[in-house]
This record gives C-alpha cells, sequence and structure tokens, in this order.
C-alpha cells in the first residue's frame, strides 16, 4: 500500500485488490456469491482485527495459503493473492483510508425494505445483526408463520417490532457504521433496488482502474445477459412489479427473498410515514428515495450526474458520462452531420433553383 503521506488528495490510480464491505440484509449474499465465482480465496476482516492496512491483509492472506498447503497436495496449493478478495465482515466498517488498501464495494437498501428483509432473516432464525443493548420485545414480535411470515398475525407482530427501541434507527446506524456519512468509506455501491446494473457499474469501475473480473464467469455473465434483456425491454414497468411482488431485484436466485411478501403489506402509511421520517430520512434524502418500499431513488448518487452506455464484452451498461468514449458512436454523430449537411445543402439548391426558375418565366413573359 502507497504510504499516505505521499498522497495528497487522492487515491491510487491503481488498486487491483478488491474489498467488498458487507452490509447486512442488503443484497451482501447474492455479490459474495458473484465474487466467489471468480476469486480464488477470501480474506475475512471482522470486527476485532486492526486497521485494514497490508500488515493485517498479509497475515490473513498467509493463514489461508498454510490452511490450504496442509489440506491439499503440493500441485494444487498454490493461491494467487492477485485473485483474492477482502470480506469485510458486518458490523467491522470502512473509511476512506482504508480505500488506499483496494477497491471497496458497498451496498444499500431502501430503509422500509431493509427493516422487513432484516425481520424476515431473524424470523427463519437468522444471527447477527442486533445492537448491543438487549431488548426481549425483540424477539418476541418476529414472525412465526413460516415460510413467508405474511399472515395477519405476523404482519402485526412485524408492526409491533419495527417500534421497538431497539430496532429504531438501525438501518440508518448500520450504514453509516459501515461506510460513513457521507459514504467515503466506499468507491462504488450497489443498490438493491437495481442490483444488476449497479452491481455491473461497480464491477466495470474496479476492472477500469486495474482490477480483474471474469467476465465470462456463470453469475457474471448471468448479470450481463439480465441487463441486455432489460435494455430490450420496452415494458420496464412490468419488471419494477415483478420486483415489488418478490420483495427485492436480485438476480442471483437468492432464495432469501421468498421469506416474506411485498414491502407494502407490512406497512401502514402512518408507520411508513415513521420511518421516512425518522432516523433512516438522511438516507431518503441522500439517495432520492421517493418514499417507504419505493424502488425509485436518486440515480445520480449511484451513477453520477449525467449518463451514457458503454459496454462490457458487447452489452450495455450504464456508467458516468465523462467516462463515455464510444468510438462507433462518434461515427455515428458524424454520419448525422454529413446527412445534415447534405439535407441543407439540397435545400439551398432547390430553393435557388425555384427562384431562376421564376425570374426566367418573369422575363419570357
Amino acid at each position: 500500500m502507497n504510504d499516505k503521506k505521499e498522497v495528497v488528495n487522492r487515491l491510487p490510480a491503481s488498486r487491483p485488490l478488491l474489498l467488498f464491505n458487507h452490509n447486512a440484509k442488503a443484497g451482501g449474499s447474492s455479490i459474495l456469491n458473484l465474487l466467489r465465482e471468480f476469486k480464488s480465496c477470501e480474506i475475512k476482516v471482522k470486527t476485532n482485527d486492526g486497521p485494514i492496512e497490508d500488515d493485517l491483509l498479509l497475515k490473513k492472506y498467509n493463514n489461508l495459503l498454510l490452511q490450504k498447503l496442509q489440506k491439499s497436495d503440493t500441485n494444487s496449493s498454490v493461491i494467487d493473492s492477485q485473485d483474492c478478495f477482502v470480506h469485510i465482515k458486518e458490523n467491522k466498517g470502512s473509511t476512506f483510508d482504508d480505500r488506499y488498501a483496494g477497491f471497496i464495494i458497498g451496498s444499500i437498501r431502501e430503509p422500509c425494505s431493509h427493516f422487513l428483509s432484516w425481520w424476515s432473516w431473524k424470523s427463519d432464525g437468522g444471527s447477527g445483526l442486533y445492537p448491543s443493548r438487549k431488548s426481549p420485545n425483540i424477539t418476541k414480535f418476529l414472525g412465526k408463520d413460516a415460510p413467508y411470515y405474511n399472515s395477519t398475525r405476523d404482519i402485526q407482530r412485524f408492526r409491533k417490532w419495527i417500534k421497538q427501541p431497539g430496532i429504531r434507527g438501525q438501518v440508518e446506524y448500520h450504514f453509516r457504521h459501515n461506510y460513513g456519512a457521507p459514504p467515503v468509506g466506499a468507491d462504488c455501491l450497489v443498490i438493491v433496488e437495481d442490483f444488476s446494473n449497479s452491481l455491473l457499474h461497480c464491477l466495470q469501475m474496479y476492472e477500469q482502474q486495474g482490477g480483474f473480473v471474469n467476465w465470462d464467469s456463470p453469475l457474471v455473465a448471468g448479470l450481463v445477459h439480465n441487463k441486455e434483456e432489460e435494455e430490450k425491454s420496452a415494458h420496464r414497468r412490468k419488471v419494477e412489479e415483478k420486483q415489488e411482488r418478490n420483495g427485492t431485484d436480485d438476480p442471483l436466485t437468492n432464495e432469501q427473498w421468498r421469506h416474506h411478501a411485498s414491502c407494502t403489506t407490512y406497512y401502514t402509511p402512518n408507520l411508513a410515514t415513521q420511518i421516512e421520517e425518522g432516523p433512516e430520512k438522511e438516507l431518503y434524502k441522500h439517495f432520492g428515495y421517493t418514499g417507504c418500499c419505493s424502488s425509485q431513488f436518486d440515480h445520480s448518487t449511484i451513477y453520477g450526474s449525467t449518463y451514457a452506455s458503454t459496454t462490457i464484452s458487447g452489452v450495455a451498461v450504464t456508467t458516468k458520462g465523462e467516462e463515455y468514449n464510444s468510438s462507433s458512436d462518434k461515427r455515428i454523430t458524424l454520419l448525422f452531420c454529413l446527412m445534415f449537411c447534405a439535407g441543407l445543402f439540397w435545400a439551398l439548391r432547390k430553393i435557388k433553383r425555384t427562384k431562376r426558375e421564376k425570374k426566367t418565366k418573369y422575363l419570357s413573359n
């Protein structure tokens, strides 16, 4: 890692190491499944580990290598450190300084949907996530009617659960703890409401600054295929309605989305307003979510202020406009200009010819 004192107000131009900062219940399992498919090893950094620096990462890498040597024969014991990625576990968090170690990807989810996913995960026996302070009512109001937890009784339980003091503001707290406020602890964020496109965007950014992405690996190729099909569709609203019924936009066939009904089923208007105007208000404001359970957000917060379409292995992907440099579209623009000039020239000639014909006719009379 570069000496931070030698770097003034900028990050290294190339950071080939990829780090994923895991924001629980915000698409993390799907992102991890994809990364594990084309990265040969996973270095886990936990809450009680020190700063994310070379010494820590090298130590963990050497431990992984030692474990592989002990379990495998000598012909399959090599791990390429450039093909490893770092998994920053839940509640560890990352800062701007941690980005000197590598390119960090995080994730974000609309708060109402995030609370619901959290509740359904705990209802299904999931571990972790709860704050340090304990409250007996937190577990008392978990869902009972598996697998969908959408019975009338469970909906009422959820509405009581989310009002508990130990739950209020936790989505905002976890996001701020993971990435900071504003989120300077990540280079790029995957947004669950536009999972495929935003994850492709992050992978492209990572590759452009020196990282390796295997676009032929099945899950990555599946993302590209989903994006291609989405670009072809003239009925985007149908896709959004399907996402609303499923409760999340998850292209990697993660079974976790089946653990609850649609988001709007669980929220009354008053409860939705409490979330929108509570501690999570800053997330609604920063990412431009239009309301509780909405899949609409301000795209500039994820993709930049301007948009264009570029290609990854021949497939269109939305990126920042300043990164767009397509020679094919330049040719199209040039062709359009030539056609416009030719049309203008033809029109002027026609006008001139018409005037000449009128003058000739007048003189002959």
